[in-house]
């Protein structure tokens, strides 16, 4: 269970120049040994880095990884104006493989193809929205992409100390 009050009370206390809280009895600084002790996060896994991708790698990434056209893809990077990909765009893509999954019915190969495309569209969904909550923002970055080549290993990244920073 997390106590939203002390979570509340720490945002209201950072000093963010002395990344530091200045608590009723005096300056405190808190490591992330701390956080993982007070709200039972663990930090341990490899850590997440946020390399910003180009245009042309954006677009290798939709296509390989999420079965999306070259020129959807073209197109969702030109709405976007960068290397982002919008929540509509993701459920789109989420469903039209989920039904892709379904014709395929009999052919396992591409049943497991189609499924990992609307799980990576699922998954990217996950990242901009409640675990990366950026409540401004109608898209999410495409480089989270390169952390789901493999679907076996996801858990392997630490997410929750990313989510913290």
């Amino acid at each position: 269970m997390v106590n939203w009050g002390m979570i509340n009370t720490f945002i209201e206390r950072w000093h963010h120049e002395r990344s530091s809280f200045h608590i009723p009895h005096g300056e405190m600084t808190i490591t992330l040994d701390d956080v993982a002790c007070l709200l039972h996060i663990l930090i341990r896994g490899r850590f997440l880095d946020d390399e910003r991708i180009d245009k042309e790698e954006a677009l290798d990434m939709l296509v390989e990884m999420l079965g999306v056209t070259p020129e959807s893809a073209m197109g969702e990077i030109d709405k976007t104006r960068g290397s982002h990909v919008r929540y509509n765009y993701l459920a789109v893509v989420f469903r039209e493989e989920v039904q892709r999954a379904q014709d395929a019915h009999g052919d396992a190969e591409k049943v497991t193809m189609h499924k990992r495309y609307a799980m990576r569209a699922c998954i990217l969904y996950l990242v901009g929205t409640p675990i990366f909550m950026d409540t401004v923002a109608t898209y999410t970055d495409i480089m989270y992409l390169r952390f789901f080549v493999d679907l076996e290993t996801v858990h392997e990244w630490n997410w929750r100390v990313a989510c913290l920073v």
